[in-house]
């Protein structure tokens, strides 16, 4: 039995609310207004904004009120609304469903322009003991609908009804139903033999495999769509694990898009439906595309015309790799097959968001969490949002260029650690062969690490149990744009949760890390000049890799970094577009291993950001050296090994595993004894097969 829940007309809201404060903002062109739509109080904490426009310009903003506190635990929740009919002012935020004991989770929502009915879906529960006593003395069909449900209004929004929305379960594998909380705004279809369809975006999960070792949530996204005005809906495919929140938008040819939280990295999963949203295709990471680590956050997306006969798609959300801040608007002129140019809204705290498109006023509103205060709305036009758009820096490496021979560039390479320097004996240190004399020695306070006699590609590397460390110091050692590449393996099971491969000055200025224990492994970035900290979208194994970093920090306003694991192009690439803060580095000291438990067969650093064809050539000559692959070139096999030292121990023999690398028993020597083993960097390399 439905039910009609007063909220008074609109046009009484109009006159006796008191509107939202709206600041102008003086802009260097266009039009531009400010202010929070939902203010957060003692009593009342807002979060997960959701937003939609109308045909005629009313432009409604939902929002959670989770009363005394923000947290998602929270007992008590209300739906609220804050509505617009001019395109800049806003009500004061009014709560359409609220009652003691219960709580109502807003999730996705959509406008239908064939009946005028904004729908939103939400899930309502009785939470409190009283709340559910009185439910159970509801005779079942007088009862207000619980679990995914819809809250409507086709009145100029003076009423809302509520009912039960019925999303077809997904049985295979066994999912749980579907639903749409924290997902954005969904959209009705108005191009090809769709159009008039009503798309919005799914959420679910599996209950988590017994001994699953990547411990990364068992989430799920999927398309739930109706032709039916919202009265029935079909579920379609799911998406591979790991995505979470949702957004959608409609390209160009009528192609439904679709791009999601990830639950791991800083890239977002992207996908497409051709089929009106009953089929999700082409799921993949976009490394473009970032949000912060650690879970990521709710991003938005808008479809807007951009004045040229054309459509412009945004995607909105907070930028910052290591946290919810830096809150900016992308643009792709493509859909979304490139994105050009980015738009810093906020440089402060700022979370979930969602974007309306005013077909009245061409206007665009964008609402988003910030600092904790609440929900801030922004509206703007093109022209000012055009006027703050500044081109994105590409990626620096995009490709592995053309004709690249397999060389180590020796130009600004200041440490040069292989398999030809390793000690030899006691208190020995691992040779800089560049001709700087950066050699690594024992770090204070930790141990010497040993030698595998034959580790990859049959070449001697050094071992780290998590107790060792080395350091290395010297002035010509780089202070500001750097290059890296490391041959490593991880171990099994780190004793650290933290396992260092490089780092200057305890993490202050630049590291390169693997995040662990219990995991499997993915490599992580940190560098005090700005404060960021990115997850691999490369999840790590026990197999030998080639890693390389670069780091262009001098210019900041293009300061970039870039991060390949084996060559791959779909690592993680980020370009700082702002203002940063420089971290000081007192000393010139690199430390290698600490924490870390595996093996490393080489360290090259230079002190400058080496180039495309350099980073490819460089990359291409150890895996050469090592049996290994780049960017997709095969690997060789290794050369025999040759017989083990006299003398030698072979006790705490592991086997090793990797692409191209041998695999069997490996000596390990204590750090005190190894005879010169392998080959140069430089020397002259065999033709690859």
């Amino acid at each position: 039995m439905t039910r009609r829940i007063l909220i008074g007309c609109l046009a009484l809201l109009c006159a006796l609310l008191p509107f939202a404060s709206a600041v102008t903002v003086a802009a260097e062109s266009g039009v531009h207004h400010v202010s929070m739509a939902f203010q957060s109080t003692k009593e009342s904490n807002y979060r997960i904004p959701n937003a939609v426009a109308t045909k005629d310009g009313t432009v409604l903003l939902f929002a959670n009120d989770r009363g005394v506190t923000s947290s998602d635990a929270s007992a008590q929740q209300a739906l609220s609304v804050s509505i617009s009919t001019d395109g800049v002012n806003f009500s004061a935020p009014r709560a359409i469903l609220s009652k003691p004991g219960w709580t109502y989770v807003l999730g996705s929502l959509v406008y239908d322009a064939e009946t005028n009915k904004v729908l939103v879906i939400y899930s309502g529960l009785p939470r409190s003991a009283e709340a559910m006593e009185e439910f159970g003395k509801i005779p079942p069909a007088e009862r207000e609908p619980t679990g995914m449900s819809i809250v409507e209004s086709d009145d100029c929004f003076e009423t809302w009804t509520q009912r039960k929305a019925y999303f077809p379960a997904v049985t295979e594998p066994p999912y749980m139903a579907p639903g749409t909380h924290g997902c954005n705004t969904g959209i009705q279809l108005t191009r090809g033999e769709y159009a008039g369809r009503l798309v919005i975006p799914g959420l679910l999960s599996t209950s988590n495999e017994a001994g699953m070792k990547n411990q990364i949530p068992n989430k799920h996204v999927c398309l739930i769509y109706s032709d039916d005005h919202g009265m029935t809906w079909k579920v379609s495919n799911v998406s591979p694990d790991g995505c979470s929140e949702s957004a959608v938008a409609e390209l160009s040819d009528g192609t439904v898009y679709l791009n999601c939280r990830c639950l791991y990295g800083n890239s977002r999963w992207v996908g497409v439906s051709r089929d009106g949203g009953a089929t999700i295709e082409e799921m993949h990471l976009d490394p473009t595309l970032l949000e912060p680590d650690g879970g990521g956050c709710k991003g938005s997306l808008l479809t807007v015309p951009d004045g040229k006969g054309g459509q412009l798609l945004l995607y909105a959300n907070a930028t910052w790799p290591t946290a919810r801040k830096n809150f900016c608007i992308w643009v792709s002129e493509d859909d979304g097959k490139t994105w050009s140019s980015i738009a810093v809204l906020e440089k402060g705290t700022a979370a979930y968001s969602s974007m309306a498109y005013n077909p009245v006023t061409g206007y665009i509103t964008v609402i988003y969490e910030y600092a904790g205060h609440g929900i801030r709305q922004e509206t703007f036009d093109l022209t000012w949002l055009r006027s703050r758009l500044r081109p994105y820096v590409p990626f620096r490496i995009n490709s592995t260029p053309e004709a690249v021979v397999p060389s180590v560039t020796e130009a600004g390479l200041v440490v040069k650690l292989t398999s030809d320097g390793l000690p030899t004996g006691d208190g020995g240190a691992w040779k800089d062969t560049s001709g700087n004399g950066n050699d690594a020695v024992r770090g204070v306070g930790y141990k010497m690490p040993g030698v595998l006699a034959s580790a990859c590609g049959n070449l001697p590397a050094m071992s780290f149990t998590g107790t060792e460390a080395l350091e290395i110091s010297g002035d010509t050692l780089p202070t500001g744009d750097l290059t890296a590449f490391l041959v490593f393996r991880a171990g099994e099971e780190p004793e650290n949760d933290t396992n260092v491969l490089l780092s200057t000055d305890s993490l202050n200025y630049f590291s390169v890390y693997l995040y662990g224990k219990g995991q499997t492994f993915a490599t992580a970035v940190q560098t005090g000049r700005i404060s960021m900290n990115i997850l691999s979208n490369t999840l790590l194994d026990t197999e030998w890799h080639i890693l390389a970093l670069t780091w262009s920090g001098e210019d900041i306003e293009n300061a970039c970094m870039t991060q390949f694991m084996d060559g791959s192009h779909d690592d993680v690439k980020y370009c700082i577009r702002e203002d940063a803060a420089i971290a000081s580095k007192e000393t010139n000291r690199f430390t290698v291993g600490s924490g870390f438990t595996g093996e490393i067969g080489s360290v090259l650093i230079w002190n400058r950001a080496l180039s495309d064809t350099e980073v490819a050539e460089t990359g291409l000559a150890l895996a050469e050296i090592y049996g290994l692959s780049w960017s997709g070139v095969g690997t060789r096999e290794p050369e025999p090994a040759g017989e083990a030292p006299t003398g030698t121990d072979t006790t705490g023999a592991s086997p090793t595993q990797g692409g191209g690398c041998a695999s069997g028993i490996q000596a390990v020597l204590p750090a005190v004894f190894l005879p010169v083993i392998g080959i140069s960097l430089t020397q002259k390399r065999r033709k690859r097969r």
